[in-house]
């Protein structure tokens, strides 16, 4: 499901199958994509990763994606940030919540904090899995984009970053953006999973 949330929250758009949406997303405006992980040949989080990858291939970043299930479990929540889902709402927590996730996805007011995820990671049973592709992409970084993720993994809010590295927030933002395309990442959360696995940093 499409939805558009301003200045009224509207479905514009509604896909039956997997087929039907990857055919249309990419010409479609939207703030927010609501994907049901109970889908018929792909599970949510996989088709998550099918529509990242349309848009990393003509370098952009994909809309927000928001999965929904009857049921939380900690592998499933794993399994969506690795996708690149900016949220998971489960049925059982109501519709308030899934609005308030629509509304916050849709203006891009959630801000991922490395350390509040590594916490999270650290909890389950996710191994240290180095990787020659995400070493390669980190080498590639310019200074300034390793400083920032020097800043994210210390758990600095981007206000904080950018008086740090004397730039402005927009500019990090900017950089944010930059960073994920090159890991093609779709979000902050996907970003720093991989961090945590990569073992390129001290926890």
């Amino acid at each position: 499901m499409l939805v558009n949330s301003q200045p009224d929250m509207q479905v514009v758009f509604e896909a039956s199958d997997e087929q039907q949406l990857l055919a249309v997303v990419e010409n479609l405006t939207l703030d927010a994509l609501l994907i049901d992980h109970r889908m018929a040949k792909n599970s949510g989080d996989k088709l998550v990763a099918l529509v990242n990858e349309l848009f990393f291939e003509a370098r952009e970043i994909a809309p927000r994606m928001i999965v929904t299930a009857p049921f939380f479990t900690p592998d499933l929540d794993i399994a969506v940030i690795r996708s690149g889902a900016s949220d998971f709402v489960t049925e059982e927590s109501g519709p308030e919540l899934l609005l308030a996730a629509i509304r916050e996805v849709s203006a891009g007011s959630q801000e991922s904090f490395y350390l509040a995820l590594s916490d999270q990671f650290a909890g389950t049973d996710i191994k240290e899995l180095p990787s020659s592709e995400f070493k390669y992409a980190f080498d590639q970084l310019s200074e300034l984009q390793r400083n920032v993720l020097d800043a994210f993994v210390a758990g600095l809010t981007d206000s904080e970053t950018a008086s740090k590295l004397d730039v402005s927030k927009d500019e990090v933002a900017q950089l944010f953006v930059q960073i994920k395309l090159r890991f093609r990442f779709a979000t902050r959360a996907q970003l720093a999973l991989a961090i945590f696995e990569s073992g390129l940093f001290d926890r």
